[in-house]
């Protein structure tokens, strides 16, 4: 998940207090109301293998937030990413090859709209421009906080529960 410059901390270091999606939501519902699953192995979403699991927990949901977008690496040293600009990883000196999401994340946005006719919410968290494609008509709601910074996930839970409107 990009995080803007907290990415970039030691774990630490003065970002050790940022909220992310999970922290945002958790903080902001009863305690045991959220329930976290790996739609897909990582952000590059490369092996779909626990899309069905995902797909289990937002049909016994009363909504679903899922996490899309691209990420800044974890490459030690420079650059940032490494590959061949399809994995979603964004950094200087180097360039994604399309603005698609990366791997299966398409997939898993269908297969959480089968699974259940309930709410889902589709956040986009990237530093570049994002094409949705088939996901597009699949969300019920886009979010869209390109890099959120270490906050986010609390201006998530702000928005998604109508706490702020962006």
């Amino acid at each position: 998940v990009l995080l803007g410059a907290v990415n970039y901390a030691f774990e630490d270091g003065p970002s050790k207090g940022c909220k992310t999606v999970l922290n945002g939501l958790e903080d902001a519902l009863a305690s045991g109301a959220v329930k976290q699953v790996d739609g897909c192995d990582s952000v590059a979403c490369d092996e779909a293998s626990t899309i069905d699991e995902a797909a289990a927990a937002a049909a016994d949901a009363s909504a679903t937030v899922v996490v899309l977008g691209n990420w800044w690496g974890t490459t030690t040293g420079w650059p940032l990413c490494s590959g061949d600009g399809t994995d979603g990883c964004e950094s200087e000196s180097h360039d994604r090859t399309t603005i698609e999401l990366p791997g299966q994340q398409v997939a898993l946005v269908n297969a959480l709209r089968d699974a259940s006719s309930k709410p889902l919410v589709c956040v986009l968290i990237h530093g570049g421009a994002v094409a949705l494609g088939d996901a597009n008509d699949a969300c019920d709601a886009i979010v869209d906080l390109w890099v959120p910074g270490q906050m986010g996930g609390t201006a998530l839970a702000d928005i998604v529960f109508g706490d702020a409107s962006p």
